[in-house]
């Protein structure tokens, strides 16, 4: 066969495809043709005849150029799997044989970046579950939250919801939805039947119309009817998981009757896995139809949802102005109305939108790590590289072409880090179910936190570009080589490597730069979630213990029932032993609460009302929670409407005289009550947020069957385990009664900044992987930088150099590299840090001292990465040295 034939520089593919063979057979059997003719025609034969005689000599032509074709095809497919498959696996054999010389280093190289690329993957899982996957709903973009508040109240996507009965009736109306539902929530509850007793933390009362507008069908079963709220029927749907968890999977469970805190409800469907809204519900019963008097009232309320799917060709924002209209022409008739706004978010943008942003800094970290480990990899095998320089050189020299040599270089690379990204796909199998274990309380949907195929894609992806990024440095040291020059040089010790050199320190440079950044995120989040553990809370929240009490509306329907059950609760607890006092509130700090606006001696607060918060407490309450006293005495429970206001409810709403004696009507209440004290102000709201006006009013029992009222009592002595003693009490008044939880009111504090703490540990963990990485670099800088001077290191030993002088220089050297990375990194980092607020706006303005950590952590490391190579040159025998050159 002839050799293929091609222009010198022209592009040809390692192997011959089809239309080449094609047309090389056909050259080919043209040139056996025409040497075959021009020997007859010399031989004598007239043209025309040694033609027909050379075609008659050599057969069917069409025959051969087939049989050709196809052994030449057969022959190019072997060679093809054999560049393709046999090639790689002798590059790769001889990157791991190659290898041998730097295990260590290599070793510590690629765990490094495992933990990297592990760590890049895991907070894409997170991501990937929490906010790239589509809710479990049919055309869930349509679903939207309404959320209606009086005008001056700020709306915080995440917040849950809050509503009022009128304007429930007017979007019901409204032409935005093609479908509204309200739930409202009834805590948790205990949950018997045919199995023994159980708490439910998440159920729920819906209008019948909700499973229709989430545009959800059930597993089992059916769901809920508008008959079953008419007819006020007991029956209810359960999840997926309370019927495989807590129900065993039965077949049997439709028409099984369970209780609810002893309301009996029959099961008439099961929801497919993944349907547990909101907050991974377990229990969804049918709700009454709106009380008139609650819509004549204009309460207020809370613990609700509100859920709309918007009509077909209405937008969000025009589904808002809509309603805006509505409530406007309804304020006609009846002007109350006007105080009320309407705010639309989408489902998603409720459910997750507090976290989305937080998420994508953590991944904006993540990957930032991930490229200095890429920077890393890329310049340890550099510096391989310019160690084997003679050796290459030698290849090239004796026929190997560099596209041949730069494949083994890229396989080097591949190798690398394929066994990289190999170990962090199985640190990344470990991780990501820890973490949605430990997401679980901390963040939306973290149950939808998994390994699935866009993950796994994604992971296989990050491994590939590390290695493509990693193997760069390399192929532009091999480009850039000569052969010649290499070998008349001496080695690594003897030449200069001018530009590699300062290649590999810039690359360190930037290492540090990028470190720089991570660390200094990290320090401002821990430093912000150090502060908010440090701020003044206005109460003492050490040594109290909570429970929260949640009455079954079957075995308590009386207020005189609940009152009754609550005093002697309250007695029994004040009696425990090493309890210094205990009292009564509706409200928990940090977790709800009544909210609304007041009016001051019977005058509506100014043009921009105010939001009041009221809570209802017994007199021990502020010697529970250390509340001090600045003025007056505090309400009794004599019966009189006496109430007690905070110091901030007198700067908002009577900043003008004496707050004592001064009368105003609470949220929610028509009735006109007497400020008899002021008490300091309290972060019982939000520790983000400085206190809002609260009223405190005597302890009485609501009545509804969702209020849950909250019992605190205070102990002597710091108390290791408080829930047995709380739980005996309630036991000790009803056997059958089990509070919902119990809880320390310091645990509460530190629950309310969870994400913080999760935000601060995260970019932690990948600040101090980022330091470990600059480490790294610098330390590989160091090595390299005494290997290729080694003989003149030897050379001024010789001549008498001091040993100390030579371990400075080499110090000196790197510090100066380390610190001209921290000056890069500072620049970047002073950009940088001020858009971190566009991230999480409720940081607080941090400080610039704040940098001064990070650049001396990453001072004091180049400095401690720079030890060991100062060792090994103040340790260069000059005799060996020269002796070997």
């Amino acid at each position: 066969m002839s050799a293929r034939r091609g222009g010198p520089g022209r592009f040809r593919w390692p192997w011959r495809r089809r239309g080449h063979i094609a047309r090389e057979v056909d050259e080919e059997l043209a040139f056996h043709l025409e040497m075959r003719e021009k020997a007859l025609v010399e031989s004598g034969m007239a043209p025309g005849e040694a033609r027909e005689r050379a075609l008659w000599e050599f057969g069917d032509v069409e025959k051969v150029r087939r049989s050709m074709r196809r052994t030449d095809g057969r022959i190019e497919r072997v060679r093809r799997w054999i560049i393709v498959f046999e090639e790689p696996v002798q590059d790769a054999r001889f990157a791991l044989r190659s290898f041998r010389t730097d295990r260590s280093s290599l070793l510590l190289v690629g765990a490094v970046l495992a933990l990297a690329i592990a760590a890049g993957n895991t907070t894409f899982s997170v991501i990937s579950g929490v906010l790239l996957r589509s809710l479990p709903y049919q055309e869930a973009e349509r679903l939207v939250n309404v959320r209606v508040t009086p005008r001056e109240m700020e709306y915080t996507p995440g917040e849950g919801a809050t509503l009022a009965a009128p304007v429930v009736e007017l979007a019901s109306s409204t032409r935005a939805f093609a479908g509204t539902a309200y739930l409202t929530s009834n805590g948790s509850a205990v949950l018997t039947g045919p199995v023994e007793p159980q708490r439910v933390e998440s159920a729920w009362q819906v209008e019948p119309a909700f499973f229709a507008v989430m545009g959800a069908a059930p597993l089992l079963g059916r769901i809920l009817v508008a008959s079953d709220a008419q007819e006020g029927a007991r029956v209810g749907v359960i999840s997926h998981r309370t019927w495989r968890t807590r129900l065993g999977g039965r077949p049997d469970v439709l028409g099984q009757v369970l209780r609810l805190d002893d309301e009996p409800f029959e099961v008439v469907g099961v929801m497919p896995p993944g349907f547990e809204f909101p907050n991974e519900a377990e229990v969804w019963r049918p709700a009454a139809p709106l009380d008139p008097v609650e819509v004549a009232s204009e309460r207020v309320q809370g613990g609700h949802w509100f859920i709309g799917r918007l009509a077909e060709g209405v937008a969000l924002e025009g589904a808002r102005g809509l309603l805006d209209t509505g409530i406007g022409a309804a304020a006609t008739e009846r002007p109350s109305l006007a105080r009320w706004r309407a705010n639309l978010q989408p489902l998603r943008d409720d459910l997750v939108g507090p976290v989305e942003r937080p998420l994508w800094l953590l991944l904006g970290a993540v990957a930032l790590v991930l490229l200095m480990a890429c920077v890393n990899v890329g310049a340890v095998l550099l510096a391989r590289g310019v160690a084997r320089r003679r050796e290459l050189a030698t290849r090239l020299s004796l026929g190997a072409s560099r596209a041949r040599v730069a494949r083994q270089l890229v396989a080097e690379s591949v190798v690398l880090t394929a066994a990289s990204g190999a170990v962090g796909l199985l640190v990344t199998l470990w991780a990501v179910p820890a973490v949605a274990r430990t997401l679980a309380d901390d963040i939306p949907r973290a149950a939808e936190i998994g390994i699935d195929g866009r993950v796994l894609s994604v992971a296989v992806l990050a491994s590939l570009l590390t290695g493509v990024i990693a193997g760069l440095l390399p192929l532009l040291h091999l480009s850039l080589q000569s052969p010649h020059e290499a070998l008349k040089d001496g080695g690594v010790g003897s030449g200069t490597m001018g530009w590699r050199v300062r290649f590999l320190e810039g690359s360190v440079a930037l290492q540090v730069a990028f470190g720089l950044v991570v660390v200094s995120v990290a320090c401002i989040l821990l430093w912000n979630f150090v502060r908010l553990t440090r701020l003044e809370l206005g109460f003492e929240a050490d040594r109290v213990t909570a429970a929260q009490i949640h009455f079954s509306a079957a075995r308590y329907a009386s207020l005189e029932s609940q009152q009754a059950f609550l005093d002697a609760v309250l007695e029994r607890a004040k009696a425990l032993p090493g309890v210094e006092a205990a009292a009564l509130s509706d409200g928990f700090p940090f977790r709800g609460g009544g909210v609304g606006t007041a009016e001051v001696d019977g005058v509506s607060t100014p043009e921009r009302p105010i939001a009041v918060w009221n809570t209802s407490v017994t007199p021990d309450y502020f010697r529970v929670m250390g509340i001090s006293l600045v003025r007056g005495r505090l309400a009794s429970d004599a019966g009189g409407r006496e109430a007690v206001v905070n110091e901030a409810f007198v700067r908002r709403l009577l900043p003008d005289g004496e707050p004592l004696g001064r009368r105003f009507e609470p949220p929610g209440s028509d009735e006109l009550w007497t400020v008899v004290g002021v008490v300091t102000d309290t972060r019982q709201q939000d520790l983000r947020a400085p206190p809002p006006p609260q009223v405190y009013l005597p302890f009485t029992p609501s009545g509804r069957d969702f209020t849950p009222y909250q019992l605190f009592v205070r102990h002597v002595e710091p108390s290791a385990d408080a829930a047995p003693d709380l739980d005996a009490v309630t036991r000790s008044v009803d056997p059958t009664f089990v509070p919902d939880r119990v809880v320390s009111l310091r645990d509460n504090v530190f629950e309310t900044v969870a994400q913080e703490r999760l935000y601060g540990l995260m970019l932690g963990a990948f600040a101090t992987l980022a330091l470990l990485i600059a480490a790294l670099g610098a330390f590989g800088l160091g090595n390299f930088a005494v290997r290729r001077q080694t003989r003149e290191l030897g050379i001024r030993l010789a001549l008498g150099e001091s040993a100390v002088r030579l371990q400075s220089a080499v110090v000196t050297r790197l510090f100066v590299v380390v610190a001209a990375g921290v000056v890069l990194g500072l620049g970047v980092a002073t950009v940088a840090l001020p858009l971190l607020r566009l991230a999480l706006p409720e940081l607080e303005p941090w400080q610039p001292t704040l940098l001064l950590l990070p650049v001396c952590l990453f001072l004091v490391t180049g400095i401690a990465a720079a030890i060991g190579p100062a060792r090994r040159a103040g340790r260069v025998d000059p005799i060996r040295t020269l002796q070997a050159e």
